[in-house]
């Protein structure tokens, strides 16, 4: 086993992941409300491939933010220190950034490349995942500070 996984900091992981998925889980009720204001026409259930509303295991969708908080604050608790920034919030800032540019441009370019999803869809992810992560990484930044 990886020694940096041996010494991981479960309490922060666990409290970050908490606040983290609560504060995106609101962030994304937002950002629901924002683009069907600006594009009416745009309906993530009609995409090719969604699970119907009626489907019982679209409800696990609700639970992603929190297994996308749980799995940042691992890589959190591994890498954050390779992370010199002087400000709590640029640390935060700069981690939440680096994560946007490593998977969500990277998975943007397959989705671009390889699905038939419409500029809506890559615009939403697009802004969306940069506003996700970068709060992630400011969250986890003042949880790994603050508590012991």
């Amino acid at each position: 086993m990886l020694k940096c996984f041996k010494k991981l900091n479960w309490k922060k992981i666990i409290i970050s992941t908490v606040l983290g998925g609560i504060a995106l889980f609101v962030l994304s009720f937002v950002f629901t409300a924002i683009w069907s204001a600006l594009f009416p026409q745009y309906n993530i259930f009609s995409i090719g491939g969604m699970r119907s509303v009626d489907d019982p295991v679209l409800a696990w969708f609700y639970a992603y933010p929190f297994v996308l908080a749980f799995f940042f604050n691992i890589a959190y608790s591994i890498l954050h220190t390779a992370v010199k920034e002087d400000t709590l919030f640029k640390q935060g800032l700069a981690f939440g950034i680096t994560v946007w540019v490593l998977f969500s441009l990277s998975g943007l370019f397959l989705i671009w490349s390889s699905m038939d999803y419409g500029e809506t869809f890559l615009l939403t992810k697009f802004t969306g995942d940069l506003v996700y992560f970068a709060v992630l990484g400011i969250i986890a930044a003042w949880t790994f500070r603050e508590f012991k």
